[in-house]
């Protein structure tokens, strides 16, 4: 009860009601209605108490609401989490400071009687036992005061803010990370001096889920001005044991159902109902349930995929359950498949059946649109994917170890798009039988060519199914590229007949492979023979690096995915490329090349032949896809058995070698003997059906086709170091610079000599070579080139060495440059200036003969006018000069360009400043 004024009438009243104050039951009293008391889970620091409960602890004898001040102390115990005897305790002492009365309230009021409200607390009233009290004084309200509605939540409100505020240091500096609710987001913000940096927004649970853990760090980097990755790692670092200590707090609400219901029992799988959420799906629909953990099932459908979770148990002791359809669609696994003893993928039916990786099922299924919940669809397709039966298999067709036999693979089982494109272009082959007709076509095309033009094709044509275990085994298997700058002469005619018409794969256009991942694609596609046509325009350049690696090469290429996975490409084709140019010239790559030019003369005779033509048209509708015929009769020839066929291979090698011994690469050899084996094919089946042709003999194959061949790859070939002379030349010219003098003079000079390099020097001990010293400064900038072939002086030196026999210690070493000694390399004359004269004594320079004119002269020369602006150009007599030194070679430059004015190459030679003019060159 309340005080009241100090009258007589109300000192007579107190004292008439004295004895009845311990039989009062304040409890009656509560006017909050009858509520749950919610206790916190854990006991408030007395930090957190708002105002008015500090003003109690604080307060000493007030006049009025003794009672009511004590009532809302013991009801705030009774909700902050203390124990009863540390409350009673607290009370005792609050009560005594207090004074009045207190000998029911704490056993009335302790966890049975909710705490007033805000409003209450404001308002005021008429005294105990009700709880308005504004008129005592007790509120002492703050800003947090402004945004709760009872001192129990001001503790919540305390101590969130107090346990989601975390100091840390950064460069130098003091920040704070401040976190907050907001509803259903997590609100945090970077305090630095004071100052509240940029605010980022997440989901409550994002200590979780990685990609939101992702999405956070880059609003802090954003907010501390982060770019690079070390700063980035730093970060992270500081900010870890941050949002553990955030997580172990559990101060926001993640799950509210989970707060809401009782915790569930025991999860045992199989023995429990489920009460389901009408509308989701029907028994009758489910075609499997996968249990992942006590309290969650995917459950796969005919008409999608789902995730039950168990949310409770009802007051019977039956389980609820809540399901989510995560993917709303046609989904059925069919087998697990292991391809080529390295890849797993899945069979399965969806819109239509295909074949596909983990990712690769994922990634389809979300193009679909039928996902309904990203976060979840991984875990729950890899669940219903898990007990499939297993079965092993190749991702194309074509001939492959199975233990210990080669067997021929006809039942492919495609992994990406280019393998079903071209497992549904082979279906026409897969059952076609040979005939005598049939095969007799084939064998027809062959008088239509020369024997180099077409025996190559015909030979990879048969043997190529075999070429992934012959390049596995560390056989080397080059493409085939069939080149003339003519046209109309049957270049990829000749590709097409064997592998467009023997295995029904349809060429590729260049375009189609210009790209590292498009030309692994075209590898990877088939263990045949594929056509690429009109290559002209394809950065053969850019592709060098397949083009080199993968005819000796298992493995053609691996690429990482953006997954974290990596895709493996197998060199399982063999190009048949045809070009009206021939782009390669890098001596390591044209060893993987069989470049087949074809012979020009005769287009006449070809194409401009009606009859011919028609020929050759009846001839090619005669062919039918047997090339998997082929193998199979090859398979039985070899008894199924590798080693026999490698065998053959090296028995063909052995001969091959005795009649050639010019290969400038051995492994070519071991390639010929494998296109060898596949001429012996076409004789097995000739043989089998009553036809007369004949593989040709070791000595016909040797002159008609591997000399021809080797001779025009070979002279595509361009040594290293001659593209370093090549440039070296061109740098001269194009590094031509004034000199002036203090006379006021001036005279021009290419740049850098008698410095970094010295021009027109003798070879020590042997005065017929001279030539240029060059030092590393020289190999440095060539290097910067796109297209450098050499890394160092000592490469220089060796290449040297191979063309001319000079020692290398003679070519490398110290030499005298500008008056001081510097480390270069001596490059001879010889090798890159085929017209350098030799020195000569000054009384034979009277007319030399050797300044005849040359073509390569004429051709050099209008280079260079082109690069000084045509025709009409003008140059200095000095830079021209020294053009004819440096790129002719020429050490008496000035009387050859003497002869070149008699010649009518320049119209004009004076010494004065009007320089030289061009005619251009005649």
């Amino acid at each position: 009860m309340d005080e009241v004024e100090r009258s007589d009438e109300a000192k007579n009243l107190m004292i008439i009601l004295k004895k009845y104050e311990d039989q009062i039951d304040v409890g009656d009293y509560q006017d909050d209605g009858e509520r749950e008391v919610t206790i916190l889970k854990y006991e408030a620091d007395i930090k957190y108490f708002p105002p008015c409960i500090m003003h109690i602890l604080a307060a000493y004898h007030p006049k009025i609401g003794r009672a009511r001040w004590k009532a809302l102390f013991v009801s705030f115990l009774g909700q902050v989490g203390w124990p009863e005897e540390k409350a009673k305790k607290l009370f005792n002492k609050v009560s005594e400071q207090l004074g009045g009365p207190s000998s029911n309230i704490f056993k009335s009021w302790f966890r049975k009687m909710i705490c007033f409200s805000c409003k209450k607390i404001q308002k005021k009233g008429s005294g105990f036992p009700h709880g308005e009290m504004g008129e005592t004084g007790i509120c002492h309200h703050d800003d947090i005061c402004k945004e709760i509605a009872n001192p129990l939540e001001y503790v919540e409100r305390k101590r969130k803010d107090d346990l989601t505020l975390f100091s840390f240091e950064y460069n130098g500096k003091k920040h704070q990370i401040k976190f907050k609710q907001n509803e259903e987001k997590l609100l945090c913000y970077i305090i630095t001096d004071d100052k509240k940096g940029l605010e980022n927004e997440t989901v409550l649970d994002f200590f979780r889920r990685e990609n939101k853990r992702k999405e956070f760090f880059k609003g802090i980097y954003l907010s501390l001005d982060v770019v690079d990755k070390t700063e980035k790692d730093e970060i992270i670092k500081i900010f870890t044991p941050i949002l553990l200590q955030l997580q172990e707090t559990n101060i926001f609400s993640t799950d509210p159902i989970k707060e809401k219901e009782q915790q569930p029992k025991q999860y045992r799988k199989g023995k429990h109902k489920k009460t389901q959420r009408l509308g989701q799906y029907k028994e009758e629909d489910v075609i499997q349930e996968v249990y992942t953990d006590n309290t969650t099932i995917v459950v796969h459908t005919d008409t999608g995929v789902f995730l039950d979770k168990m949310i409770g148990v009802d007051k019977n002791g039956n389980e609820k359950w809540a399901p989510q359809k995560v993917f709303h669609g046609h989904i059925k696994p069919m087998e697990k498949l292991v391809i080529d003893g390295e890849f797993t993928v899945f069979l399965y039916q969806g819109d239509q059946e295909r074949i596909a990786d983990m990712p690769g099922i994922i990634r389809d299924i979300k193009k679909g649109g039928g996902v309904l919940n990203k976060n979840k669809i991984d875990d729950c397709i890899n669940a219903i994917f898990l007990d499939l039966p297993t079965r092993t298999g190749h991702a194309t067709a074509g001939v492959y170890e199975e233990g210990d036999r080669l067997e021929l693979c006809l039942d492919a089982m495609p992994i990406n798009d280019a393998q079903r494109r071209i497992k549904a272009q082979c279906e026409p082959s897969i059952k076609q039988e040979i005939t005598k007709e049939s095969l007799k076509a084939y064998f027809d095309t062959t008088n239509f060519w020369h024997d180099y033009e077409i025996l190559p094709s015909m030979g990879t044509g048969a043997i190529s199914p075999f070429v992934l275990m012959l390049r596995k085994h560390g056989k080397m298997f080059p493409n085939i590229w069939n080149f003339s700058p003519a046209t109309h002469l049957g270049k990829s005619t000749v590709e097409k007949i064997f592998s467009m018409y023997l295995f029904s794969i349809f060429p590729l256009n260049g375009n189609s492979i210009d790209s590292e991942f498009r030309l692994s694609l075209a590898y990877d596609g088939i263990c045949a023979y594929q056509v690429v046509e009109e290559a002209d325009d394809v950065n053969w350049r850019k592709l060098e690096a397949i083009l080199r690696d993968t005819p000796e090469n298992y493995l053609c290429n691996v690429r990482g995915r953006a997954d974290q996975t990596s895709a493996q490409f197998l060199s399982r084709a063999v190009l048949g490329i045809n070009s009206n140019r021939f782009p390669v010239m890098g001596e390591n790559t044209l060893v993987r090349i069989f470049k087949d030019e074809f012979d020009a003369s005769v287009i006449d005779g070809r194409a401009g032949s009606d009859d011919r033509v028609e020929q050759l048209s009846e001839t090619l509708n005669r062919l039918t896809p047997i090339g998997w015929r082929l193998a199979e009769i090859e398979l039985e020839d070899v008894n199924h058995s590798l080693d026999i066929l490698l065998e053959r291979i090296a028995n063909h090698e052995k001969e091959i070698r005795r009649l050639y011994t010019d290969f400038f690469d051995p492994r070519r050899a071991v390639a010929w003997s494998a296109i060898f084996e596949g001429l012996k094919i076409w004789e097995s089946s000739a043989i089998k059906y009553g036809l007369e042709w004949r593989a040709p003999s070791y000595e016909d194959f040797v002159k008609n086709v591997i000399d021809h061949i080797e001779t025009s790859t070979k002279d595509a070939r361009e040594p290293p170091v001659m593209h370093f002379l090549r440039w070296f030349e061109m740098w001269q010219v194009q590094n031509i610079t004034r000199i002036y003098f203090d006379s006021g003079q001036s005279e021009e000079q290419i740049r850098g000599i008698n410095n970094i390099w010295a021009q027109d020097k003798e070879l020590p001990n042997k005065p017929e070579y001279r030539g240029d010293i060059i030092t590393s400064a020289i190999t440095h900038e060539y290097q910067q080139t796109k297209n450098s072939k050499i890394d160092k002086v000592a490469d220089i030196a060796k290449a040297i060495n191979v063309i001319t026999g000079i020692p290398v210690k003679e070519l490398v070493g110290s030499w005298k440059i500008g008056g001081r000694s510097r480390y270069g390399v001596f490059l001879p004359y010889k090798i890159w200036k085929d017209d350098a004269p030799a020195p000569q004594k000054e009384e034979n320079n009277k007319d030399p003969p050797d300044l005849e004119i040359q073509q390569v002269d004429i051709e050099k020369i209008e280079r260079y006018i082109q690069q000084q602006g045509g025709k009409t150009g003008r140059v200095s007599e000095t830079r021209f000069l020294a053009f004819l030194n440096c790129a002719l070679a020429r050490t008496d430059s000035e009387r050859y360009l003497k002869v070149l004015l008699e010649r009518g190459i320049v119209t004009r030679y004076s010494v004065d400043n009007e320089g030289i003019g061009f005619t251009g060159g005649k």
